[in-house]
C-alpha cells in the first residue's frame, strides 16, 4: 500500500506539473487567438483524435496486464503499434482533400500539421506502457513536464506571432516530439526500437477489442464536435470548445492522475485472487468525494473562472460551462469500470457498453445540433447519466456491488458536496465585489476549507487518508526533532562513515 501511496503521489505531481504550465499558457494563448481559430484547432484535432486511440491499439493495456512480459512482447507491441499508426496516418493524409471540403481549407491545414506527431508516436507509446507497468512514475513526471513546456512554449510563441491554428497543431506535434525524445533517454533498450512481427497476432487479437472500446468511448467527444460543426459557426465550436477545457480540468486534475494507476494495482489485485468489490467502493468514494464538489463548485463559478481564465471575448462560454458541470457528475463511473473489465479479461464487456454508450451520443447529438450549441450542451448532462448507467450494469454484472453499499457512498460524498459548496455559495452571494480571478480565488479557498471539513464531518473514506498522512507528517517531525534533540551530528558518526565504506 506504501508503493501505491508513493506512486499516486508522484502520479499527482506530475498531471499537476504538467497541468500548471499549460493552463498558464492556456490563459495567455486564450488572449492571442480569436474563437473562430480555437474552433478550426478543435475540429482538427477531433478528427486526429480518432486514429489517436486507433494508434495506441490497446497496446498499454497489453503490456501493462500481461502476466509474464518478455522482450519479444515489447517488440511485438512495438510493430502492431507502427502499424497501425503510420497506416492511418497515411489514410487520413490521402482524405484531407474530403476533410478541406467538409471543414474548409483551414481545418484541412491544420490536421496535416496534426499528422506529424504520429511518426514518433509508436516509440513512445511502448516506453509510456513498460514505465506505467513498473509504476516509474519519476521518470514519467519528466517526460511529461519536457512535453508540456515544448508545447505551452511554442503555442505561445507561434500564437503571438500571428499563426492561429496553425501555431496550435505545430505546438501539439512539438509537444510529442520532446515527449519521446525524453522517453528514450529514460528506457534506450533496443526492444523500443526492433519492431517484430512474432507474437505481433496476440497484440492484434486482445488490441482489437480494447481499440474499437476506446475509439468509441473518444466518439462521444470528437463525433460531438464533428457533427456540431457542420450546423454551427467556427466561433461557436470555439466557445464550446473552452467550456470543454475546463470540464476537462476534472481528468487534468484527477483522472489523468489516477487513472495510470487503476489498471496496474486492479490486475495485481486479481492475480492475487483478492475481491475486487471493497477496491471498487473505496474507489467510487475517493472518486465522488474528489469530483462531485469540483463539478459543483464549476457550476456556481461559471461566470467568474472563464472571464478570469479566458478574458471578455469568451463570456459565451460561461452558459455552456454551468451544463457541462451538471453532466460532469456521472464521470465516476467509467474511469472505474472499464480497467477493472480489462483487468478481469472481460474487454468484450468494454466494447458492449460503448456501443450502448455511443449509439446513445450519436442519435442525442444529431437531435440537439440543429437547434444550436446551447442545445448541444445542455443534452450532454443526459447522455452523461445513460453513460453512468450502462458502465454500472456491466460493472455489477461481474463485481459483487450490492445497490445498497453503492448509495451509502454516493449519499455521504453528496453530504459533503453540500458542505463544501456551503462558503463559495456565501462568498459569491455576499462577499465584496471583487473582479474575476480574486473572486474565483476566494472562492476556491472556501470550498477547501469547507471541503475539508466536510469530510471529517462525514466521516467520508477521504479521511481516513487525510488523517493518515496527518499523522505520517507528524511522525516524520517527531523523528526529525528527537534526532535533533540528541545534540549529536549523525553525518560525523564513525559507525555511519565504516558502514558506507564496507558497503562499496
Amino acid at each position: 500500500m506504501t508503493r501505491v501511496r508513493t506512486s499516486l503521489a508522484l502520479s499527482f505531481l506530475e498531471k499537476y506539473s504538467s497541468f500548471a504550465i499549460q493552463l498558464l499558457a492556456s490563459v495567455v494563448i486564450a488572449r492571442l487567438v480569436s474563437p473562430e481559430a480555437f474552433g478550426v484547432f478543435a475540429v482538427a484535432y477531433s478528427i486526429v483524435g480518432f486514429a489517436h486511440v486507433i494508434r495506441e491499439m490497446g497496446v498499454n493495456n497489453y503490456l501493462v496486464r500481461h502476466p509474464n512480459l518478455r522482450p519479444r512482447d515489447i517488440r511485438a507491441a512495438l510493430f502492431a503499434t507502427g502499424i497501425v499508426a503510420w497506416g492511418l496516418g497515411a489514410a487520413l493524409f490521402a482524405a484531407l482533400p474530403l476533410v478541406g471540403w467538409s471543414y474548409g481549407e483551414p481545418v484541412r491545414a491544420t490536421t496535416a500539421v496534426l499528422l506529424l506527431s504520429f511518426l514518433v508516436m509508436p516509440i513512445s507509446s511502448t516506453i509510456f506502457a513498460i514505465l506505467q507497468r513498473e509504476m516509474e512514475f519519476g521518470a514519467l513526471l519528466w517526460i511529461n513536464i519536457a512535453g508540456a513546456i515544448a508545447n505551452a512554449g511554442c503555442a505561445v510563441g507561434l500564437t503571438f506571432a500571428g499563426w492561429g491554428a496553425l501555431g496550435l497543431a505545430w505546438a501539439s506535434v512539438a509537444g510529442q516530439v520532446a515527449s519521446t525524445l525524453v522517453a528514450i533517454a529514460y528506457r534506450p533498450h533496443r526492444d523500443h526500437f526492433l519492431p517484430s512481427p512474432s507474437g505481433a497476432a496476440d497484440v492484434f487479437r486482445f488490441g482489437s477489442l480494447v481499440m474499437l472500446s476506446s475509439v468509441l468511448g473518444q466518439f462521444s467527444t470528437n463525433a460531438a464536435n464533428l457533427i456540431t460543426a457542420k450546423f454551427v459557426s467556427f466561433d461557436d465550436m470555439g466557445q464550446f470548445g473552452r467550456a470543454q477545457s475546463v470540464t476537462g480540468l476534472f481528468s487534468r486534475l484527477i483522472m489523468e492522475a489516477v487513472q495510470p494507476l487503476v489498471l496496474p494495482v486492479l490486475s495485481s489485485l486479481r492475480r492475487s485472487g483478492t475481491d475486487l468489490a471493497l477496491p471498487c467502493l473505496q474507489a467510487f468514494a475517493y472518486l465522488t468525494g474528489v469530483t462531485w464538489p469540483f463539478f459543483a463548485f464549476v457550476a456556481v463559478y461559471a461566470d467568474p473562472i472563464v472571464l478570469a481564465l479566458f478574458g471578455e471575448h469568451w463570456d459565451p462560454a460561461a452558459g455552456l460551462l454551468r451544463l457541462m458541470a451538471a453532466g460532469g457528475i456521472f464521470w465516476v463511473v467509467q474511469p472505474i469500470a472499464s480497467p477493472l473489465l480489462i483487468a478481469i479479461d472481460r474487454a468484450r464487456d468494454t466494447l458492449r457498453a460503448q456501443v450502448v454508450n455511443q449509439v446513445l451520443s450519436v442519435l442525442a447529438v444529431l437531435v440537439a445540433a440543429p437547434q444550436g450549441i446551447t442545445a448541444v450542451a445542455g443534452v450532454a448532462i443526459l447522455v452523461s447519466a445513460g453513460h453512468a448507467a450502462t458502465w454500472l450494469y456491466f460493472l455489477r454484472a461481474v463485481v459483487r456491488l450490492s445497490a445498497r453499499a453503492l448509495a451509502a457512498v454516493a449519499a455521504r460524498s453528496a453530504a459533503a458536496t453540500a458542505i463544501a459548496l456551503a462558503l463559495p455559495v456565501v462568498f459569491l452571494a455576499f462577499g465584496p465585489p471583487l473582479s474575476p480571478l480574486p473572486r474565483v480565488m476566494l472562492g476556491g479557498t472556501g470550498l477547501g476549507l469547507a471541503w475539508l471539513a466536510g469530510v471529517l464531518l462525514t466521516r467520508h473514506p477521504i479521511a481516513v487518508e487525510l488523517l493518515h498522512l496527518a499523522q505520517g507528517a507528524k511522525g516524520a517531525v517527531l523523528r526529525r526533532w528527537a534526532r535533533g534533540g540528541t545534540g549529536e551530528d549523525t553525518r560525523l558518526r564513525p559507525s555511519h562513515a565504516a558502514g558506507r565504506i564496507s558497503s562499496k
